[in-house]
């Protein structure tokens, strides 16, 4: 692969999950040798303007790049999408990120896609030195589950995909129109983001280990008896990446997730690099 001389992460991010996108970013940079290489790419669903400042700020801590998208909904959808008006039960959020891709600059030809709801463990910048080839993307290893891979029409081994942390081949993507694929997909199905990212991509897709996307559910589902769960092991002995995906997140007082401590470690990291007092 050439040489990349700077490492795009995308997210999509309103005043929800501002502050768990800023414990995400602080475990991301923590963790990354090289942070003045990175370019965060936020697109901004609703930010306050103190979450907008704490970003900002944690940004400078690093020496890292932000940029945060506004949220120019009728340009972008005229401009992408002219048949808008038929993927109207996609939420907006969910929007932005089939329209990720567009969004960056042209010289960007790979970008992490990062869930808020995340920590990152280990340097990032590695997953870029898979060879993706022409595959449209990267993501960790699906779960086998034979009944969601039925549902989904899929074969056995690739049941269940979890996109919090995804690696998008923008040439790829966009030369196989896959915001308007999907945007059809999730219309006609009725059904979510990562079903149909997993449907329309299952026999194209370069698979990372499971440790670089520890679901909650690897936690507290029975292991499956072949080989990986082996690899399930390895990665909840060491996850690179923890996404607290589910309705329970860290931030509750009943989580009992195991890396809830750990969560509210980079919280603390992050809280003590930003000004607390509100800004003006």
């Amino acid at each position: 692969m050439k040489m990349t001389t700077t490492y795009t992460i995308a997210s999509v991010a309103d005043h929800q999950n501002g502050d768990a996108l800023g414990v995400a970013m602080t475990s991301l940079l923590t963790n990354t040798t090289q942070p003045e290489r990175l370019v965060f790419c936020i697109v901004d669903g609703g930010l306050s303007l103190k979450d907008k400042c704490y970003l900002e700020q944690l940004a400078q801590h690093f020496d890292t790049t932000l940029r945060l998208i506004p949220d120019e909904w009728d340009f972008y959808s005229e401009r992408y999408w002219a048949d808008l008006e038929h993927y109207r039960h996609i939420s907006r959020a969910a929007s932005y990120r089939l329209l990720l891709p567009y969004l960056m600059g042209e010289d960007v030809d790979r970008l992490l896609y990062l869930d808020s709801d995340t920590l990152i463990r280990t340097d990032i910048t590695t997953l870029w030195e898979e060879p993706l080839g022409d595959r449209a993307v990267a993501v960790a290893e699906p779960r086998p589950d034979a009944e969601r891979a039925s549902a989904l029409g899929l074969p056995r081994a690739h049941g269940a995909l979890d996109p919090g942390l995804v690696m998008i081949n923008v040439l790829q993507w966009k030369a196989r129109y896959l915001s308007t694929s999907l945007s059809t997909h999730m219309t006609t199905h009725g059904s979510t983001f990562a079903d149909s990212l997993h449907t329309l991509t299952y026999s194209d897709q370069w698979w990372w280990h499971p440790r670089w996307n520890t679901t909650t559910d690897l936690f507290t589902q029975p292991l499956p008896a072949h080989a990986y769960g082996d690899r399930v092991v390895e990665a909840l002995k060491d996850p690179a990446s923890v996404h607290f995906n589910g309705p329970v997140k860290p931030w509750h007082a009943y989580c009992p997730h195991p890396y809830k401590y750990e969560y509210t470690y980079y919280r603390h990291q992050w809280l003590s690099r930003v000004t607390l007092s509100s800004p003006v």
